[in-house]
């Protein structure tokens, strides 16, 4: 299957460092940097209106959540790049963002702290959820938010949190809803139904949860003679054709690989691995399906 795939990177001032979206294949910059300054960039989505609102993750007073209106016909590019959310200090080195209900949601690494904002308007709502050691992914479900503490947990070896989502924008102290261990959990993605795809970092891996069952999260196994993960990233899954693919970023490795995701058995197994994007000069963060109906990632 050939499908472009969107991909954050690492960024900063290095010799090899990209500071911006590239979609593949091509190697397209899709974000105009007219008025705008990209820098450590790292999750992204498409929102209110169509535009796309992307996590500016440098830290400090450059941190920020930017919005771009959709791409004129026959251009790549989302253009009038701008601010959407106002600064506070609670948004400090932002990582995913996760819009949900009414509101959108940031975890942010030097605070530790979720952020809620009005997802029309940008208003910033208060603090949705603290208390975390290293705060990294987060992803929704229609109930819940779920969000990834790399070191969480009674052993400060990883813990995954799930939340009652408020009604409405309302804000409100998060409610906890559910905890389970995982070690070192960075991205997760809700496949839309009741499971979660977790990424292990240290354990080059992608672990497998499901909510309803009590159980505790599975590793799923990696088939034989396909391509392996140093240092898990972004994830993404995508339907297509009949068949559904998981999409992971291999940091370390320089490339997004693919397998295909038989979602019929229990844990799902991964199967046909491939190597969808190699050769990248930047540590691949996020990965997505941009804009393709029923794609989600994290």
């Amino acid at each position: 299957m050939s499908l472009a795939m969107t991909i954050s990177f690492h960024g900063g001032s290095g010799k090899n460092s990209l500071n911006n979206l590239h979609t593949y294949p091509g190697d397209i910059k899709i974000l105009d940097t007219t008025g705008v300054t990209l820098d450590e960039l790292r999750g992204f989505t498409l929102g209110p209106g169509g535009n796309l609102y992307v996590v500016v993750g440098h830290k400090g007073s450059d941190s920020n959540i930017l919005s771009f209106t959709p791409p004129a016909s026959g251009s790549n590019q989302y253009t009038n790049g701008k601010p959407f959310v106002s600064p506070q200090s609670s948004l400090s080195h932002p990582f995913a963002l996760v819009f949900a209900g009414s509101s959108l949601f940031v975890s942010n690494q030097d605070t530790n702290k979720i952020t809620q904002y009005d997802a029309k308007t940008g208003s910033y709502l208060g603090d949705f959820a603290d208390g975390f050691q290293e705060l990294r992914g987060i992803t929704a479900s229609s109930k819940h938010l779920y969000a990834a503490d790399e070191k969480g947990g009674k052993k400060g070896t990883g813990e995954l949190t799930w939340y009652d989502l408020p009604s409405g924008n309302s804000q409100k102290k998060a409610s906890c809803a559910g905890q389970v261990d995982v070690i070192d959990p960075v991205h997760i993605v809700h496949d839309g139904n009741h499971c979660l795809y977790i990424g292990s970092e240290s354990q080059n891996a992608v672990c497998w949860l499901d909510t309803h069952s009590g159980k505790d999260p599975q590793q799923l196994t990696l088939p034989k003679g396909g391509p392996t993960i140093d240092d898990t990233g972004g994830l993404a899954i995508v339907s297509d054709g009949g068949s559904t693919y998981l999409f992971v970023a291999s940091r370390k490795g320089m490339q997004v690989n693919q397998y295909t995701l038989d979602t019929s058995k229990t844990p799902p197994t991964l199967s046909n691995g491939t190597v969808s994007v190699s050769g990248l000069k930047d540590n691949p963060e996020f990965v997505s399906a941009l804009g393709m109906s029923g794609a989600v990632s994290g």
